[in-house]
């Protein structure tokens, strides 16, 4: 077994491709999803594939432009690995394992599969350190050797805040605010900024500002730092916001529950009162934070739901624009 940090491994190798490599756990669900960010897109695009075919824990994966997203059961079961096949994928996760707040992913990739995770991902920014199990998995990487390598991480989790009326009719802008909170967090030790989505709600509600979004932050934060980043979102909508029905919506968790996605719908075709957003929050895990009033919590909430979503989350309801372009099914 020989082990190494990311910068040794940078020194073997070279400087390579990889440029992130997150691992966000939901251990009452014993789920795990992985974020990977490559220097092009076609990496991660065969890197999919291949690991979809090899099974195992892994449940879904998908790609977001250079990003990979994948979703696996925390524990470990057999793979279909060895040369790219119909039946075996070219590169598999083995294992995925939660211990003293770091978690151990194992991998086992054939050629150039290989190479990519043993000399690539085991450099990348996120990496704690890399465990080879045996100096053969070191030494013969690539050509047509396959070779395992357990990559370890810090523990986080995902936190997802949905923000709603932090405006007036005169000044600010709810995407704004949010950005600029997210962008400060990013330069925090232990968060990283994973997205920002601006979600459409009704139109035809009395109480709103021009547009009628609201918006969603997704973060990586390392769980030890959870209440903490927590607070000082709170903290800092607080200070920044100029309306006096500002309410945040704060959920951790890789997937969003069904209850919640239905309720996301409502929010853009009907008009929806607090007290059904109270209680779809409580149902669903949601925490409810009063900033400077309650109302913004039904947008804030409905922001959750897609916060995953592509242009779902900016459309309207069965938007008819995005239809005639076939955006929408």
């Amino acid at each position: 077994m020989i082990e190494m940090d990311p910068d040794e491994v940078r020194k073997r190798f070279g400087k390579l491709f990889s440029k992130k490599f997150l691992t966000l756990v939901d251990e009452r669900k014993r789920m795990c999803e992985i974020i990977e960010e490559c220097s092009v897109k076609g990496t991660v695009e065969w890197d999919v594939v291949n690991r979809l075919r090899a099974g195992g824990i892994v449940e879904k994966a998908w790609t977001d432009g250079k990003i990979l997203h994948m979703i696996a059961r925390i524990g470990n079961e057999p793979v279909s690995f060895g040369p790219s096949s119909i039946e075996m994928g070219g590169q598999a996760l083995e294992s995925v394992e939660i211990k003293n707040d770091e978690v151990y992913t194992k991998w086992a990739g054939i050629a150039g599969g290989g190479l990519g995770l043993s000399a690539c991902l085991a450099q990348s920014p996120g990496v704690k350190r890399v465990i080879y199990p045996t100096k053969k998995d070191l030494e013969e990487i690539g050509g047509a050797h396959a070779s395992r390598v357990i990559v370890v991480t810090p523990e986080m989790q995902k936190l997802i805040v949905g923000i709603d009326d932090t405006d007036t009719k005169e000044e600010g802008a709810t995407w704004f605010l949010a950005l600029k909170i997210g962008e400060e967090l990013d330069k925090m030790r232990g968060v990283e900024f994973l997205d920002h989505r601006i979600v459409q709600l009704n139109p035809k509600v009395k109480n709103k500002t021009t547009n009628c979004v609201s918006i969603c932050l997704t973060l990586a934060v390392e769980t030890k730092k959870m209440e903490e980043i927590k607070k000082l979102v709170i903290k800092r909508v607080g200070e920044m916001t100029k309306s006096d029905d500002t309410a945040l919506a704060i959920f951790t968790g890789i997937e969003i529950p069904a209850g919640l996605k239905e309720y996301g719908s409502k929010v853009k075709s009907e008009i929806i009162d607090l007290d059904l957003a109270k209680e779809i929050a409580s149902k669903n895990d949601v925490q409810f934070i009063k900033i400077t009033g309650e109302e913004g919590f039904i947008g804030a909430l409905a922001s959750i739901s897609y916060s995953m979503s592509g242009l779902e989350a900016a459309a309207l309801f069965d938007d008819p624009a995005l239809k005639r372009k076939g955006h929408l099914q």
